[in-house]
Parts: C-alpha cells; sequence; structure tokens
C-alpha cells in the first residue's frame, strides 16, 4: 500500500468514525471528531504528516476528497430540501441543487402573483360550446315564453273593477 491509498483510506476512516459518532485515535491522541474544532485539528495534522511523508508532492484528489468529505460532514449530512433558506451559506449536494433549481421561477413569470401565490391576471372569459350554447338558448325560450304569458294576463282588456265607498 503506498502513501496515498494510506492517506486516502485514513480520511474515509475519519468520516465514518464520524458518522458513528466515536472517537478516533491518531498518532497516540485521541480527537473527538465529532466536535469540529477538534476534528478540523485533526485533518490539519493528517494533511501536515502526508505532505512530510510524500515529500511535499501535491495529494491526490481521491485523498483530498476524503479529507473533505470529514471536514463538511454536517453540511453534506443534512439532506433537508431548503437548506438554502435556514442557512445564510449553504453547501448544497448535486441534487439540492437540481431541486433549487427547479423551484426557482423568473420574474417574468412571477409578475401575475401575489405574495400568498394567487394569480392577479384580470379573469378571461372561456367560449361556450356549442352545446352550452344550445342549452342556455332553450332555458332562456322558456323562461321567455313564461315571461310572455304573464305579461299577456296582466296587460289583458277586461271589466275594470269599481269600488263603492
Amino acid at each position: 500500500m503506498n502513501g496515498h491509498e494510506h492517506y486516502q483510506r485514513l480520511g474515509s476512516a475519519i468520516t465514518e468514525a464520524i458518522r458513528l459518532g466515536l472517537p478516533y485515535p491518531y498518532k497516540s491522541v485521541v480527537y473527538q471528531v465529532t466536535d469540529r474544532t477538534e476534528r478540523n485539528a485533526l485533518i490539519e495534522l493528517v494533511t501536515c504528516h502526508y505532505l512530510t511523508a510524500l515529500g511535499g508532492c501535491r495529494p491526490k484528489e481521491e485523498v483530498m476528497n476524503g479529507l473533505t468529505d470529514a471536514i463538511l460532514f454536517e453540511e453534506l449530512r443534512d439532506r433537508h430540501p431548503d437548506k438554502a433558506m435556514r442557512t445564510e451559506y449553504p453547501i448544497l449536494s448535486e441534487w439540492q441543487l437540481q431541486v433549487r433549481h427547479k423551484r426557482e421561477v423568473s420574474d417574468y413569470a412571477a409578475k401575475d402573483y401575489t405574495a400568498e401565490r394567487v394569480s392577479a391576471r384580470p379573469p378571461i372569459r372561456r367560449v361556450r360550446t356549442a352545446y352550452e350554447t344550445a342549452y342556455v338558448d332553450s332555458l332562456a325560450r322558456i323562461r321567455e315564453a313564461a315571461r310572455a304569458a304573464k305579461d299577456e294576463q296582466s296587460t289583458r282588456v277586461g271589466a275594470a273593477a269599481v269600488s263603492t265607498g
């Protein structure tokens, strides 16, 4: 096992210890990796040892990924989709970023809605179908016939009622 693999496994082991809530021993010192300050001190020490052990060469991406996962454990573990609303500077995972982009709308699309998400556009009346128009017309003809009959009765010429008094 070369030095890169050793430190890559070390980053994974630290992340696993954080996930399980266990202390992590390194170079005869036990670190409480659930505490962010101690965890950062441990990762800084591991990085310094890595650089000195391998002659100051640049760390491989896999090694750095394991250590950054350990540093950002709380941010990566928070799976709430609205993390951006609860945190001032959120670190979003890929799927959280996709959810955020799906929920965003342009100002042009949002201009016709109030703060309560109710449409503020003027209502547009729909056009009736031929069936609906025929039905309404038949009802109107029935009402018109009833009104005409009532008018006929009230305006009919007949004997005048005379009151004696």
